[in-house]
C-alpha cells in the first residue's frame, strides 16, 4: 500500500484516467466488503463500478473491477498521521479490545487519523476505518489527508517498506512453499474449509499449502504438531510450521507458516481471511507453543520422505 498526503476536507472517488477494467466472480457466501479487502479496491469504487447500493452479492455474479490507476480514496477531514510504532498491531471495528479485530498493521505505516475516544484513535484504513490504542501509535500534528493506491500501480514508498519486505524477500527466494502460500493471502476463513474458492481454516490452508509440494500432512493443527522435527523458535527457518493455543485453549488449535522476519502466514480466525502476522505481537507471542520442521525448503533438500514416515505412524 502506497501512501500519499494532501489537504482536503471531503470522501470521494474521483476518476483519473479512462483504463481498461476486468472482472470478478462472486464466490458463495462473499460479501462486496469481502471483495474489496481482498481485491484491495474500496467498497465506494466497486459500489460505482456495478451501480450497487447493498452488500449482497450471489454466487456467480460478476463484477465490474476499476483499474486501481482509475481512481484514488480520498479520506475525510483528519487530524493528524498515525505512524504505527509496534511491529506489529491489530487494529479494531470499535474503541475496544473485545471489537471485531480487523487486518493487522506493521511498525512504519502511516494512516489519517479522524477520530479520538477514550485512549483510541481512529485510522482511516485501506479499505475502511479501525481503531487502535493511542500508544501503538506517533501522532503528527499537520491535518493531512491519506490517499491509498496499491503498490503496483505506484513507486512505493518508504512508508509501506516495512509491509513489502517479507513479502519482496518472498517473491525473490527460490522457496516454492512459501511462494505457493503468499499466493493464498486473502482467501477467506472459513471453518472445515481446504479449498481455495470456499475458504480454508489454519490446518486446511498448511494442508492444502504443503500438498501442492508433494507433502501430505494430517488434518488438524494439533495432529500436524506431532510431525517432522521440533524446532526452537530462535532457530526458525522460512517454511517451518508454528503453533499456538489460543482463545485460553488447553491445546493446540492453531497454525501458520513461518515465512521469515519474525511473520508467519496463517488463515486468521478474527480477520476473516489469510494473512500475514508477526510473532512479536501481543496475542501470538502470548499464545505461542512450538515449531515442527517438516522440510527444509531454503536448501532444497526436502526431508519430506521422513516426514511421510512421521505422518504415517
Amino acid at each position: 500500500m502506497t501512501i500519499r498526503t494532501i489537504t482536503l476536507a471531503a470522501v470521494l472517488f474521483t476518476t483519473v484516467a479512462a483504463v481498461a477494467e476486468t472482472t470478478y466472480t462472486v464466490h458463495r457466501g462473499e460479501t462486496l466488503k469481502r471483495i474489496s479487502q481482498k481485491l484491495g479496491i474500496p467498497v465506494a469504487a466497486l459500489e460505482k463500478a456495478n451501480g450497487l447500493s447493498g452488500n449482497h452479492l450471489r454466487r456467480g455474479q460478476v463484477l465490474t473491477i476499476p483499474n486501481s490507476a482509475s481512481y484514488v480514496a480520498e479520506a475525510a477531514p483528519v487530524m493528524g498521521t498515525a505512524r504505527i510504532l509496534p511491529e506489529s498491531v491489530t487494529p479494531h471495528a470499535g474503541p475496544f479490545a473485545g471489537s471485531k479485530a480487523l487486518d493487522a498493521l506493521l511498525k512504519g505505516d502511516s494512516f489519517a487519523e479522524i477520530d479520538r475516544k477514550s485512549g483510541w484513535v481512529k485510522l482511516q484504513l485501506r479499505s475502511g476505518t479501525g481503531w487502535l490504542p493511542s500508544e501503538t501509535v506517533a501522532i503528527s500534528a499537520a491535518p493531512v489527508l491519506a490517499v491509498y493506491t496499491p503498490v503496483t500501480h505506484v513507486a512505493k514508498s518508504t512508508a509501506s517498506k516495512a509491509r513489502e519486505t517479507v513479502v519482496e524477500k518472498v517473491a525473490k527466494s527460490k522457496n516454492s512453499l512459501l511462494k505457493k502460500a503468499m499466493t493464498y493471502r486473502g482467501v477467506r476463513y472459513r471453518w472445515g474449509g481446504t479449498s481455495r474458492s470456499s475458504g480454508v481454516d489454519c490446518s486446511g490452508f498448511t494442508t492444502s499449502v504443503f500438498k501442492s509440494q508433494g507433502i501430505a500432512l494430517p488434518r488438524t493443527s494439533i495432529e500436524q504438531s506431532h510431525v517432522g522435527t521440533a524446532v526452537a523458535k530462535s532457530a526458525l527457518k522460512p517454511g517451518d510450521l508454528v503453533f499456538f493455543r489460543t482463545s485460553r485453549s488447553i491445546r493446540i488449535n492453531h497454525v501458520g507458516i513461518y515465512v521469515g522476519d519474525g511473520k508467519f502466514i496463517h488463515a486468521a480466525t478474527g480477520a476473516g481471511h489469510v494473512m500475514v502476522s508477526s510473532l512479536d505481537q501481543a496475542y501470538f507471542a502470548r499464545d505461542y507453543v512450538t515449531a515442527r520442521r517438516v522440510a527444509d525448503f531454503n536448501t532444497a533438500s526436502h526431508v519430506a520422505e521422513e516426514s511421510q514416515k512421521a505422518i504415517e505412524n
